[in-house]
């Protein structure tokens, strides 16, 4: 596939010759993301990130890696080639690492209007505007870029990203209703930054993104300074346990962090009875994604 490109904020944003409009719309965005992601959390684009608008899944990824990996991708395609087919029709966007280069892959507007809405719509506020949706979506992307070297654990990882993209777009992009899913994650420990997502169990994978994103704004309402400090670090945990860092910047004892956080998640936003709703948890288990859902 023959791919144009343009700088923006330091990144390369490799397009097809017809989505030139489509890049410019996602270097801009891009450019706004990384002002806010800096300015709120201190974190910088990875240095080297290509952000590709991707038309198809197979000659997108080849077009956005390097060339020294590209036969290693053409002859391992039988083992990741499967799950990104699956994965195409769902993600409007995913950030990953091809060899030494970090990047990010979105769709253009005229293809986020053709994918299929099951996880998305499940999780977020209906964006009629498919250019700002895009837009919202690099930002997403670029917050995961921004965070991939510090190891995070799924629900925080994901939740950042998330509250990020509210900042970007000025306002909430979740659904309200969410909030009563958040007993059907239990918040895992588990520092391996970003492995394969559990595609096949929506509930799963809804209960995963929506838990971290009203745990994280309540910690982002409540406690400003906190995540300012941790990311600032610029480096995870020695010993990888992102909930004992977090419990010791506010004085508490990690094993009381999770329900601690959960009771103020429920006492912020729940307004039945004052508690979060707690439906039977849904089979399987989620891993952490780094994709946004269309």
């Amino acid at each position: 596939m023959k791919m144009e490109s343009l700088r923006a904020d330091g990144a390369t944003i490799l397009f097809p010759a017809e989505e030139r409009h489509a890049a410019e719309r996602i270097g801009g965005a891009m450019e706004r993301a990384a002002r806010l992601l800096d300015g709120h959390w201190g974190l910088r684009p990875p240095r080297g990130l290509h952000v590709c608008v991707m038309t198809s899944w197979l000659g997108s990824t080849l077009a956005c890696a390097p060339v020294a990996v590209r036969p290693w991708l053409a002859l391992t395609l039988p083992l990741w080639g499967p799950r990104v087919r699956r994965t195409w029709p769902l993600a409007g966007g995913w950030a990953m690492r091809m060899g030494w280069r970090p990047v990010i892959c979105v769709k253009p507007p005229r293809l986020i209007a053709t994918a299929d809405p099951s996880i998305g719509a499940r999780i977020f506020l209906r964006q009629p505007d498919l250019e700002r949706k895009v837009e919202s979506i690099v930002c997403h992307e670029l917050t995961h870029a921004c965070t991939v070297h510090l190891r995070l654990p799924s629900w925080l990882g994901e939740g950042l990203a998330m509250v990020m993209t509210d900042r970007f777009t000025g306002g909430p992009t979740v659904r309200p209703e969410t909030v009563g899913t958040l007993a059907l994650a239990p918040m895992a420990t588990n520092s391996r930054h970003y492995p394969k997502v559990a595609t096949g169990n929506a509930d799963a994978l809804v209960a995963l993104y929506v838990a971290g994103y009203w745990r994280v704004r309540t910690l982002e309402e409540t406690r400003p300074e906190l995540f300012p400090r941790l990311l600032g670090r610029g480096s995870p945990p020695r010993d990888g346990d992102w909930l004992a860092l977090i419990a010791r910047a506010l004085d508490m004892n990690r094993k009381d962090f999770p329900r601690w956080l959960d009771d103020q998640v429920a006492d912020r936003f729940a307004r039945d009875g004052g508690a979060v709703n707690s439906p039977s948890a849904p089979s399987g288990s989620a891993r952490t994604p780094v994709r946004s859902w269309a």
